[in-house]
């Protein structure tokens, strides 16, 4: 089959590796309809997160069930899935807690020793029965509803675990910082939340101006004392889309005293926190990897009802045979979201 892969930062490549088998009664086997490009993809193709070389890469994927384990008794051969950028088993009290990001006999699509990559077109599902969900026969016939599909067992449970981790509450007001497709996730979440006020703070005019959630843009590139104007709005939550140990500590300042920060971008470069600074004005802050499973149904639920639109955050499609020019123009910026199509559709 074909699958992309990083030969080196920079450097990623669609070449042809074996088919997937199963490995366990408990796996299932999955065409892929649609991928994604993430952000956090970037930083493995910039250099900065370490991959093995020729590895497959991606974590976000959805698509339709080909061959499944003989224990795997939720699923049927035929079956229109989404999946979560982690697989889980649903069973350890981990899963059971929720935090099915931490399951003890988890791991990552495209990061885990071993692991398939989303980015292919088939990908090995290992703990099926706690990890994928059936869609609707059908569902993946329409392009909206796979753009949307595809978004929430990522961008879009990202940005409501950003919701969580910063406890936005009904007339917030409130601070995102990132004008990636979380950022802009988050917005849409926090709008769902409650907030009475939505501010999202990033460098990129054109992707700022996508959100139609946002009641403030600010390029802080261009815009001179940005931060002292949104400090002044004393901010009640901010959501750190980013992830650098720069946008952390400008998250933290943003907050009002009282406030909540919550991060939700993979961090890099953050050695400390500034606990003198959190505990003399009283901020909570919060770190965490979305468990996405967590939120994977009812997003569905949600989207497929009517309540939410995201496909807009998919600015561009692709063959996967075209993934590099894909990472290029996600790198420089060219593209907010990519959806990676194996297959002629």
């Amino acid at each position: 089959m074909r699958a992309a892969v990083l030969a080196a930062p920079g450097d990623v490549r669609c070449v042809q590796v074996a088919d997937p088998t199963l490995k366990s009664p408990h796996e299932a086997i999955v065409r892929v309809v649609a991928a994604g490009i993430c952000g956090s993809d970037l930083w493995a193709f910039n250099g900065i997160a370490v991959r093995p070389a020729m590895q497959p890469i991606g974590h976000e994927f959805v698509g339709e069930v080909v061959a499944l384990g003989t224990a795997v008794d939720t699923l049927q051969v035929g079956d229109e899935v989404a999946a979560p950028f982690s697989w889980n088993c649903g069973e350890c009290v981990n899963c059971a807690n929720g935090w099915t990001s931490s399951c003890q006999n988890g791991g990552f699509f495209g990061r885990s020793a071993g692991a398939s990559g989303a980015q292919s077109e088939y990908v090995r599902v290992p703990h099926a029965n706690g990890t994928l969900v059936v869609l609707p026969k059908g569902t993946l016939r329409s392009r909206t509803n796979t753009l949307n599909m595809l978004l929430c067992g990522d961008v879009l449970a990202t940005g409501q675990h950003a919701v969580e981790l910063a406890d936005v509450r009904k007339e917030d007001r409130c601070v995102i910082i990132g004008d990636g497709s979380v950022g802009l996730a988050a917005a849409a979440m926090a709008k769902r939340a409650g907030a009475s006020h939505v501010t999202l703070v990033g460098h990129h005019t054109d992707r700022i101006s996508l959100s139609v959630d946002a009641d403030l843009m600010i390029n802080a590139r261009t815009e001179a004392s940005w931060d002292e104007e949104v400090r002044r709005g004393r901010p009640d939550a901010v959501l750190d889309c980013v992830g650098t140990a720069r946008s952390t500590e400008i998250a933290v300042s943003l907050a009002t005293d009282g406030g909540r920060v919550g991060v939700v971008g993979v961090p890099h470069g953050v050695r400390t926190a500034p606990v003198a600074d959190l505990f003399r004005r009283n901020i909570a802050l919060r770190f965490g990897i979305t468990p996405a499973r967590r939120y994977l149904t009812d997003l569905l639920s949600l989207v497929l009802g009517g309540g939410l639109d995201a496909s807009w955050l998919i600015t561009h499609e692709m063959n996967l045979m075209d993934v590099a020019d894909g990472y290029r123009a996600m790198a420089e910026r060219r593209s907010l979201k990519i959806a990676l199509r194996p297959y002629e559709q």
